[in-house]
């Protein structure tokens, strides 16, 4: 495979996620509300998960395009795509006709094709993730898959952990804002 192929997908990649990541903190509540149509989440968390999604994703991109991180910018990109194909496929078997949130002003309502065209993301990003870290734009040092999957890994579990938390600390809020109302009632 030429060098050229992994920069291609690179940019592609770059292109649509900084796209969706940018459109989605323009649009947040739009997201927010999108994600939680998934109901995949509990209520709470979709606040906090889409804006870490956001945050992902425009890491992601920037990383992408600039050139450095581009192997672990690549996996991180696989594991989200993956996320986003298994939650659009759940809800497709539920026979639910949402919005797929993918970012743009040209929302579309969840489909097959969205699972192909993410499968086809996947692929690309599964190029530019097992491409030596060479070619035009690559300045970091490479990264190995070892090193990837773990920084993937805690990533995720911090986020879970911090969305946990959040969670936690809502209800708690919540329970206390209950009991403040009916102190005052």
């Amino acid at each position: 495979m030429s060098e050229m192929a992994p920069f291609a997908a690179r940019l592609l990649l770059a292109a649509v996620f900084l796209r969706a990541g940018i459109w989605k903190a323009a649009q947040s509540a739009e997201f927010v509300r999108a994600l939680g149509e998934y109901r995949l989440l509990p209520r709470v968390i979709v606040p906090v998960a889409a804006r870490g999604l956001i945050g992902i994703e425009i890491i992601c991109g920037l990383a992408l395009i600039s050139g450095a991180f581009v192997s672990a910018a690549a996996y991180c990109c696989v594991v989200l795509l993956i996320a986003f194909t298994a939650a659009i496929g759940i809800n497709l078997v539920r026979g639910r006709a949402i919005s797929c949130g993918c970012g743009g002003s040209d929302e579309r309502t969840i489909s097959g094709w969205l699972l192909v065209r993410n499968l086809a993301y996947v692929l690309a990003a599964g190029i530019v993730a097992m491409a030596p870290a060479t070619g035009p734009g690559i300045t970091a040092a490479p990264t190995t898959l070892t090193t990837t999957a773990v920084l993937c890994t805690a990533l995720t579990l911090l986020t879970a952990t911090a969305a946990a938390r959040l969670a936690v600390a809502t209800g708690r809020l919540v329970g206390i804002h209950g009991r403040i109302n009916r102190l005052l009632d």
